[in-house]
């Protein structure tokens, strides 16, 4: 007896349920998208896409989706159309039960901006992707320029790339520097000389540092500021116009 009450219960419970769910359903039916919010979490950090650019790419006739039932409106076309766009790295499209249409996005985080040799313009976000640039928006990182061969236009990331190794060493060298808090601060520029060989040019000081290939390239910068922190401080940075690091046990500064 104590069994069959059990299962009536939750019977009763699954009728509950399928009776509510339905009715939310049909409710659902019956909401009306009222307005369209936007928002782009990282807007003060990063400014690659901006809310009136979203908007004319979810809803380019004003038309098209105010008013509308909001169960109609494809959430997963929307996204796909967002994605499509190489600044953006998440884009997420969802409705609520006041009729609001919400878009939350966050844009990729430029490492480096390239520069070729054909002086076209574009970034390297710091999991490899490639961004075009915009002339809205020009970030103030680490520019990498010199010999630097165009790239295909329609790749997307460096592992698209074919015989682009230099692309990929600027890779791996712009994301030591930025997880070095002083080479962060005193690199701002990589130059590919036609050698194919890196220079540095830094913030402070009118001397280049050749550091040459990438081969222990980890261990020459750790060179490079242990000559800043303990011989610079007491000579002075200005009296050499070159330091080069190419030399696996050695620092050759070349003074003016």
């Amino acid at each position: 007896m104590r069994k069959i009450k059990y299962i009536l219960t939750w019977l009763g419970l699954a009728a509950y349920l399928f009776v509510i769910l339905a009715f939310v359903g049909k409710e659902q039916e019956n909401i009306l998208c009222r307005r369209i919010s936007i928002q782009i979490h990282d807007s003060v950090e990063v400014g690659f896409v901006t809310s009136g650019q979203i908007m004319k790419i979810i809803n380019p006739d004003p038309a098209a989706l105010l008013g509308k039932p909001i169960h109609a409106i494809n959430i997963r076309e929307l996204e796909d159309k967002l994605h499509k766009i190489r600044s953006i790295r998440t884009a997420e499209v969802y409705y609520t039960v006041e009729g609001r249409l919400s878009v939350d996005i966050y844009q990729r985080r430029p490492l480096v901006r390239i520069i070729d040799d054909s002086g076209v313009s574009y970034c390297i976000d710091s999991e490899g992707y490639l961004i075009p640039m915009t002339l809205q928006y020009v970030p103030h990182i680490l520019i990498a320029n010199g010999n630097i061969k165009t790239i295909d236009g329609q790749a997307s990331h460096i592992s698209d790339l074919e015989n682009h190794d230099i692309l990929e060493d600027i890779y791996r060298l712009s994301r030591y520097l930025s997880e070095d808090v002083f080479l962060k601060a005193q690199i701002v520029q990589v130059y590919v000389n036609s050698k194919n060989e890196f220079e540095l040019i830094p913030r402070v000081g009118s001397h280049v540092i050749l550091l040459g290939d990438m081969n222990d390239f980890e261990i020459r910068l750790n060179k490079l500021e242990t000559m800043y922190d303990q011989g610079f401080s007491t000579v002075g940075w200005n009296q050499f116009e070159e330091i080069n690091l190419k030399y696996k046990n050695q620092v050759v500064c070349t003074k003016r």
